[in-house]
């Protein structure tokens, strides 16, 4: 039978290198061990550095975040009052032309290049309120959205590293 010979050929060459290959697999081993170790040391004195970063980043980029919204809520307050000023100042030129009061003041307002009939609406004054409502609107949910996960690594930091890294792991 052919099965045996190679049994019986293998069972000799591995008595005749047991020696050298129990060498080999003492030498890996200890270079395992040796890894291993050292992995545990890297392991110990990175891990609360890696803490401490991922918490800082978090609040960093949540706060950047709320701190847009905050730029986006006070665009809009100020578009807002903006445009509020001005229309009563449209409305104050625009009676004051109707009525004709003043003579010099259709001079002046012919000089702007306006047309006499004109009520003086320009683009800004359309798109700054569109912008400041945009942004007023945006800037208050993405407050309100990310507040929390501002919040959530300043008081709760290991429910936060629980949730991250079980989100890391899929």
């Amino acid at each position: 039978m052919p099965n045996e010979e190679v049994v019986a050929v293998t069972k000799e060459t591995l008595v005749a290198n047991a020696p050298a290959i129990t060498e080999s697999i003492n030498v890996a081993a200890a270079k395992m061990v040796e890894w291993l170790e050292k992995a545990e040391s890297l392991v110990g004195e990175q891990v609360p550095h890696l803490v401490k970063e991922v918490l800082y980043f978090e609040v960093s980029y949540q706060g950047y975040l709320v701190g847009l919204g905050l730029l986006g809520l006070i665009w809009g307050l100020f578009a807002w009052r903006w445009t509020y000023r001005n229309a009563e100042g449209r409305v104050a030129r625009f009676e004051l032309h109707e009525r004709a009061l003043k003579e010099e003041f259709d001079k002046k307002f012919e000089s702007a290049g306006h047309q006499p009939d004109d009520v003086a609406f320009t683009f800004p004054h359309f798109a700054i309120p569109i912008s400041g409502a945009i942004f007023a609107v945006t800037g208050f949910f993405m407050i309100f959205c990310n507040i929390m996960n501002l919040v959530k690594p300043i008081v709760a930091p290991r429910v936060f590293l629980i949730e991250y890294f079980r989100a890391l792991g899929g």
